[in-house]
């Protein structure tokens, strides 16, 4: 695999330590993290061996986990090409969970009985850089391992949580259940971690490459450490790919190789850089016997398998298809496109399910509209049809009941009181509708006779029956 190069205007870094500790007495004052802060600081900007800009750094000393937990967001969302680098560093006190056997950083507000909500967990740092875009990440963690579990005896296993980071290169001292040490009396004097890597980078390895990996580092580290005999002896983990990214300028480069080689070695960094077919193949057409021809063929073999894949996914245009391509290129050429195409995958899908949901919830109304007014037509038309029905019986009652009245042509006129007389029990149905179709006939006496009647059977309306009787006696 060929070494990934650090563009350093594209690198971004959160160096974060804790040397006091306000809610924890049981944890002493580290000095010497504040003294490391400051000089792995100083040595990322030193154009000599690194130059990463001082904007693209972000400094925490001393602060609650919620600042470096913020800090550590914002440093994420910043890098969020593939192209970018994250580099993490954290300097201060690491600690075992006897409640769960996890291994927790310890900010300045952390307790260490609450340690498992106010301690930083290795695994939100995981979690993090899972979903950080940036192409390389580099975590250093000087922890200064301290392990609080009341005197009792139990299997430490919580440093296995360091080997399945993906994508990630690390820097650890906290490997082993042996408390790291530090020269307690000379506070100037980093932790011995982050001294070793600053002198490491400074001291550099003397071969023909203008860049230093950070396997290289990690093999210069280990032999400072075996040398002065300090313990415990940190350890690195990384995939293949992460072990070769190019940290830092070669301070023990040879600047008087020839011209050639110098001028290959830089064309094939340029080639990193742009990493795509085109570079890589401009890199064999200028240098065909060239020392990393190999190298250059196999990334041209990556690429193309790369693409072929997101050709495959393009064509399928579904979102298993291109969370495939992601699982199968997490570092791929076509990464940030791949994540575009499945947010708009998901909001189409979004909008379709809209659609739908508001035809059917549209149909349904409607429909309930029908039925409301099929039901209410339906039962006006049988209120109609039994108020016909009620009119009718009533006629036909009326014409079995009453004889038929044989019209007058003249008015016999009677002086017959018109007071309320008593009215004895009939079967005769007496209506007003009757009393007036006997004023239509011309039988006013009969008709005085049922407006009487109607004053007694209905009382609320006995004036105006009785009014209708007098009239009727006064045509009579």
């Amino acid at each position: 695999m060929s070494p990934i190069f650090v563009d350093y205007s594209n690198t971004h870094v959160l160096i974060a330590g804790c040397s006091e500790y306000y809610d924890e007495p049981a944890l002493l004052p580290l000095q010497n993290v504040k003294a490391g802060v400051q000089q792995f600081h100083k040595m990322l900007l030193d154009q000599q061996v690194l130059g990463i800009p001082n904007e693209n750094i972000s400094l925490s000393l001393n602060e609650s986990k919620k600042q470096i937990i913020r800090k550590l967001n914002q440093l994420v969302d910043l890098a969020s090409k593939q192209a970018h680098t994250i580099i993490i560093y954290f300097a201060g006190y690491g600690v075992v969970s006897q409640e769960n056997n996890k291994f927790y950083l310890v900010a300045a507000d952390t307790g260490l009985r609450f340690l498992e909500d106010e301690g930083i967990s290795i695994q939100s740092i995981k979690e993090k850089l899972a979903k950080a875009k940036a192409g390389k990440k580099v975590l250093i963690l000087d922890a200064l391992y301290r392990q609080v579990n009341g005197g009792q005896s139990f299997q430490i296993n919580a440093f296995s949580e360091f080997e399945y980071f993906d994508d990630v290169y690390i820097f650890t001292n906290s490997v082993d259940n042996v408390a790291s040490f530090h020269d307690y009396y000379n506070p100037e004097r980093p932790t011995f971690l982050t001294e070793k890597i600053i002198q490491a980078i400074y001291q550099g390895k003397n071969n023909d490459n203008p860049f230093l990996s950070t396997s290289e580092i990690s093999s210069l580290v280990d032999s400072l450490f075996q040398s002065e005999n300090l313990s415990p002896m940190p350890k690195s983990y990384g995939q293949s790919r992460t072990r070769d990214i190019l940290f830092c300028k070669n301070s023990a480069f040879d600047s008087n190789i020839e011209q050639s080689d110098s001028e290959e070695d830089m064309a094939w960094v340029k080639a990193q850089q742009e990493n795509n077919a085109f570079a890589y193949d401009d890199y064999i057409d200028k240098f065909p016997k060239g020392k990393y021809v190999p190298l250059a063929i196999e990334n041209l073999k990556r690429i193309e398998e790369d693409d072929e894949s997101w050709l495959k996914a393009r064509r399928k245009n579904l979102l298993f298809s291109y969370r495939e391509y992601l699982y199968n290129y997490p570092n791929g050429v076509h990464y940030e496109e791949a994540l575009k195409r499945i947010k708009e995958i998901k909001i189409n899908a979004r909008k379709t399910k809209f659609h739908e949901d508001l035809t059917q919830a549209l149909e349904d109304t409607k429909n309930k509209i029908f039925e409301h007014t099929e039901k209410t037509e339906k039962d006006e038309s049988i209120q109609k049809k039994n108020r016909q029905k009620l009119d009718m019986d009533l006629i036909e009652s009326f014409i079995r009941n009453e004889k038929k009245i044989a019209p007058s042509t003249q008015l016999n006129v009677s002086n017959e009181d018109l007071s309320l007389p008593a009215v004895s029990e009939t079967e005769e149905i007496i209506t007003e509708s009757w009393a007036k179709l006997l004023v239509k006939q011309k039988n006013l006496p009969k008709a005085m006779d049922a407006y009487k009647k109607l004053a007694i059977k209905f009382p609320e309306k006995e004036k105006y029956y009785l009014a209708k009787a007098n009239e009727l006696k006064a045509l009579n």
